[in-house]
């Protein structure tokens, strides 16, 4: 069974992304304790289930190395190792349109999207309710904490040289332009307290203590010229070639290259926590600085590229409309989809009664599924399904469950779990769509690898089991989790670029320190805290020459810190949030220029929320052109596109009204809505 298990989870999380992937080998290989991949191609369409506008042209990964003990999963680390991984990405030609495919990808993605919806409700509601499906889903989450904590403890993840590229010359028409982000090294390790990287078990069991660290990401946008194409490449040139055509020194930063480092720390007493200044688990994400710079032509282009994608979307979910007919076939057919297209919709009575029947028979087996996911129906039954789920809009499905999941809750169907084997029902209900994976074999011949493979799936189960009778893992502790971010300075560049010369000039330059913001989770009482802190800001104007007031906007401080703090250093040690509270007594530390906390259900008060801000006073000098070309900068782009926008909605609007003014020539008058009225007098009069 577990190694039908490892295939399916390998053949669906990896094989719907990879090329010349074979899952079975995969899975032997990995039951071993290690396997390798190189030179690994990245479908065409790998990104078909995510219902966007986007392809794959062509991508690689250099190197895949698992090394995952399944025999000692609960105490040996499990190692990933992925090195070279680069991709060419574009938006969706429509001139090159197979039907079949784009088809086949909706449905997918309309799957996709239901089974998600579905697995949140699960979740929301799983707790609430004594019932089968709650039992499934959300018994899950208490029953594998064990398994997960200890797969997390003993992770290690290093990922190395990752260019993933972005080449449009189709949404902005006339201009062609490439966007990447690149990152140097990723890496998530065990260490001991003084976070130095270890291998070996910690000498502290009560404490786990985890280091990630990300070196050099960026992100860059071009001008995509001859010299820098990379879409033509194979996936096997991209791993020489690619690195050659796109030189880093040649790059349009937006992003300059970062470094970061996050400290994840958490209390493994198994034990409930009743302090509340220890949480269960702490992280604390740190960035030195971060430098932004954005000039005129890249704004523009970002913000004509993701209007270009919507369009693209738009035209795609006309075209999966379309006849498979040719027009000479069924005329009737084509003006239908034609009157469809611009928003005409007409059905008669029979029509309607036909798909509420549908609707009532697609309800009543999802109903099954939903109470039960390993109910078997059909076949008929699960052709019909699909059919309804390849035929039908997104909402409209999304509605008709809705109402299954509303019945089911209201009504509170109690269908107990079969108690025996609790780890193999969650096994089967935390993967809903896996059918046959399981089963009683027919031959009876025990070999040495079943044994061995029986043995490994005692340790998974008992594994699962091993929290059964414990209280949710989030709501044991009095505090679940403190989570921070620090950012100890910032800057962005706000510039114009002339294309003609070359050049690029400066215009507003605005520079923050010591930004920090933190979250408090106590899930126990539904309550959290939220909090942010800024040390100071200031706007820099670069655009006028000569002036008086080199800066638009600073704090009253005496004099502006040349450098910000270090994070060793400063008032990053001391929780902001005593500013908030009655005991201010730490003099030397100096005060950040703004702070707001938010806490709901503060247990001091007989509130349901309490809202603090305290800030200190700004310089702000008004420089009319200033502003004038600091609001040109940021709402020009928006506005050109929200003028195309507006006119699409007229257009739309006036097909509503002439709807309205044919259901008013039919006889449906109760259907005239006081708008449509209104206009309707406008017209007559005006006629």
């Amino acid at each position: 069974m577990l190694n039908e298990l490892i295939s399916w989870v390998l053949n669906t999380y990896l094989g719907k992304y990879l090329e010349d992937f074979n899952p079975q080998q995969l899975s032997v290989a990995l039951l071993s304790g290690e396997v390798e991949l190189e030179n690994v191609p990245i479908r065409k369409d790998a990104l078909r289930s995510f219902g966007i506008p986007v392809q794959v042209h062509s991508g690689n990964i250099g190197k895949i190395k698992l090394q995952i003990p399944v025999r000692q999963f609960r105490t040996a680390p499990w190692c990933i190792i992925i090195e070279r991984i680069y991709g060419v990405f574009g938006p969706k030609d429509l001139d090159d349109w197979d039907d079949e495919k784009e088809k086949n990808s909706e449905y997918e993605f309309k799957v996709a999207e239901l089974d998600a919806k579905e697995a949140k409700w699960r979740v929301e509601n799983g707790y609430q309710i004594d019932s089968y499906y709650s039992n499934s889903y959300t018994s899950w989450l208490n029953y594998g904490t064990t398994l997960a904590t200890n797969i997390l403890e003993n992770l290690e993840l290093k990922i190395n040289d990752v260019h993933i590229r972005y080449e449009d010359a189709i949404t902005v028409k006339g201009i062609y332009f490439a966007a990447g982000i690149k990152i140097n090294s990723l890496t998530v390790q065990s260490c001991d307290s003084n976070w130095q990287a270890r291998s070996n078990a910690t000498a502290d069991q009560n404490i786990s203590y985890k280091l990630i660290e990300l070196k050099d990401f960026s992100l860059y946008w071009d001008r995509l010229t001859e010299a820098n194409h990379c879409s033509q490449l194979l996936s096997k040139e991209l791993l020489e070639h690619m690195n050659k055509l796109c030189d880093a020194r040649k790059h349009h930063y937006i992003l300059q290259p970062i470094s970061a480092h996050a400290h994840f720390k958490r209390e493994c007493c198994k034990q409930a926590i009743r302090s509340k200044s220890k949480p269960r688990l702490n992280c604390e994400f740190q960035v030195q600085e971060v430098k932004i710079s954005v000039s005129d032509l890249q704004y523009k282009q970002i913000v004509d590229c993701v209007y270009g994608l919507r369009q693209i979307n738009r035209t795609r979910s006309y075209k999966l409309m379309r006849p498979s007919c040719e027009v000479f076939e069924n005329a009737t057919l084509w003006w239908k989809y034609a009157a469809k297209c611009h928003g005409f919709i007409h059905r008669s009575n029979e029509n309607k009664w036909t798909k509420l029947r549908e609707n009532l028979r697609y309800m009543r087996i999802y109903k099954r599924l939903l109470i039960n996911p390993n109910d078997n129906i059909t076949a008929e039954e699960r052709d019909f399904k699909a059919h309804m789920e390849k035929t039908r809009e997104l909402h409209e499905l999304h509605n008709l469950r809705t109402v299954c999941r509303t019945n089911i809750f209201t009504n509170d169907v109690n269908l107990r779990a079969n108690s025996i084997n609790h780890g193999k029902s969650m096994l089967f209900h935390w993967f809903p769509n896996w059918w046959g994976w399981y089963g009683n074999t027919e031959s009876s011949v025990v070999t040495a690898q079943d044994e061995a493979y029986k043995n490994i799936e005692d340790d998974i189960f008992n594994a699962l089991e091993d929290t059964i009778e414990n209280d949710p893992f989030s709501k044991r502790d009095m505090v679940f989790g403190y989570f921070s971010f620090i950012l100890v300075d910032g800057q962005l560049i706000v510039s114009t670029e002339d294309v003609a010369y070359e050049r690029t000039a400066v215009n507003f330059e605005m520079d923050f320190q010591n930004l920090i913001s933190f979250i408090e989770m106590k899930p126990k009482f539904s309550t959290y805290v939220i909090g942010i802190s800024l040390g100071s800001v200031c706007l820099k104007d670069k655009l006028t020459k000569n002036t008086e007031f080199p800066f638009l906007v600073k704090p009253q401080f005496d004099e502006l810190p040349t450098k910000p703090l270090p994070p060793s250093t400063g008032y990053q040690l001391v929780d902001f949030k005593r500013f908030f509270t009655k005991e201010q007594h730490v003099d030397s530390a100096p005060e950040p220029w703004f702070q707001l906390s938010y806490e709901k259900g503060p247990p001091d008060i007989q509130s349901d929320m309490r809202l603090v801000i305290k800030s200190r006073s700004l310089d702000i000098v008004y420089n009319k052109h200033a502003f004038d070309c600091l609001k040109s900068f940021f709402v020009k782009p928006v506005n050109d596109v929200y003028f195309k926008y507006k006119l699409t909605k007229s257009s739309q609007n006036h097909l509503k009204f002439l709807q309205n003014w044919q259901q008013y020539l039919i006889g449906n008058k109760k259907e005239l809505s006081a708008v449509s009225y209104k206009y309707l007098c406008r017209f007559v009069i005006t006629s």
